[in-house]
């Protein structure tokens, strides 16, 4: 069985050719988490630079996602 997430992202991750439309809808195994809806968009590598927000919550990388889940991807903002 599989599951269908709306992925949205912002700041540079906005660029990649993926995400023009604004949004993309994914299709994941049942039982994915957060952790491997970011390794299927290769972003596992930078998970300390972003925020996941999912249904309008903060959530942590072992989240598991449900059928319909609107996950956003937000660059955590740095200065000095």
């Amino acid at each position: 069985m599989t599951i269908k997430v709306e992925v949205e992202v912002y700041g540079e991750l906005a660029e990649l050719d993926e995400f023009k439309k604004g949004t993309r809808s994914m299709v994941l195994s049942e039982h994915s988490t957060l952790e491997d809806l970011l390794d299927e968009l290769n972003l596992k590598y930078k998970l300390n630079f972003y925020t996941f927000i999912i249904n309008g919550q903060k959530e942590n990388l072992r989240e598991n996602l449900k059928d319909g889940d609107k996950v956003k991807i937000i660059p955590v903002l740095g200065g000095g």
